[in-house]
């Protein structure tokens, strides 16, 4: 949930900055060059996201290497499955049923409106508490999780 992002700055991946020759004093008698640069930020919906993810280590559930080798088990592998075994979300609130759904919909979401129109409502269950969610808050404060190039995490909604 927050690592999404919102529309709007899915749409904001490229920056220009575009430079021109101000040494003459007329717009009109000038005869400089315009240069532009573009440079792109990586975010979870571009098709490169998850290979900048994987080229940083982040391996994703069932990678193999393009030889058919697998990458060793997480060093912290046992302090892993303890967090995962200390979830909220209980068996007796997601059903089987619901982790098909889960599972279907995750599948086919290829684009930030799918996963908020199908994989998240089921994630997110019944909101006791709706004054507790907030929408599309910057989160300014966190390390980068590669090289500084993915985009800033901005979630689409966050709980607290």
């Amino acid at each position: 949930i927050c690592g999404a992002m919102s529309s709007s700055q899915s749409s904001l991946r490229r920056r220009k900055r575009v430079s021109s020759n101000k040494s003459s004093p007329s717009p009109s008698k000038s005869h400089g060059t315009t240069t532009s640069t573009s440079t792109k930020s990586t975010g979870p919906y571009d098709r490169s996201f998850r290979q900048h993810l994987i080229d940083h280590g982040f391996l994703p559930p069932g990678y193999e290497y393009h030889d058919g080798r697998l990458p060793p088990e997480a060093e912290n592998l046992t302090e892993i499955e303890r967090a995962l075994a200390d979830k909220d979300t209980s068996p007796a609130q997601f059903s089987d049923e619901d982790f098909r759904q889960f599972k279907r919909h995750d599948s086919h979401a290829a684009r930030e409106p799918q996963v908020m129109s199908g994989v998240i409502p089921i994630l997110e269950g019944e909101v006791a508490d709706p004054w507790c969610v907030c929408d599309d808050i910057s989160f300014t404060n966190l390390d980068h999780l590669t090289d500084g190039s993915l985009v800033a995490a901005n979630p689409d909604r966050c709980f607290g």
